[in-house]
């Protein structure tokens, strides 16, 4: 697991560097603030929703189909605004795996790992606060 997060933290500063390079603007800081405030949002709206988290699965999967084909249109033609779309809907997707994981982890409904679940869960929040980073810093960027 620590070889993980340390090749996951070198993919991450790849990026804030590939980000910051040939602007002046603060971007990394921004995009720390804006996934910091993201993710706080969504860890409240969470911990404070009663609802059923299921229904969820139904609009991840409308996004993640309409990324897909975004993501495939990218491939023939470079536009910015089709980059800005994937971005949103990548922040979108992430977020509401980020809320799906944290009601697992609240109502101890993670299944299928017994004795690891609480690893589990905690990397799968890190990953997903780090995806949503890095589509907040495609966003600030511009590219």
């Amino acid at each position: 697991m620590v070889l993980f997060v340390l090749c996951f933290s070198y993919i991450v500063s790849f990026a804030c560097s590939a980000a910051v390079d040939g602007i002046d603007e603060p971007v990394v800081p921004i995009a720390i603030a804006a996934t910091l405030a993201i993710s706080m949002a969504l860890t409240l709206y969470a911990f404070l929703c009663k609802g059923n988290w299921k229904l969820w699965l139904g609009i991840l999967v409308v996004c993640s189909a309409a990324a897909f084909v975004v993501g495939i249109s990218l491939f023939f033609t470079h536009m910015s605004s089709l980059v800005i779309i994937l971005c949103v809907l990548g922040v979108i997707i992430y977020g509401i795996y980020l809320v799906i994981i944290t009601k697992m982890i609240i109502g101890n409904e993670i299944a299928g790992f017994p004795l690891d679940a609480p690893i589990i869960a905690s990397l799968l929040l890190y990953v997903y606060i780090i995806r949503i980073f890095i589509y907040i810093l495609v966003l600030f960027r511009g590219r």
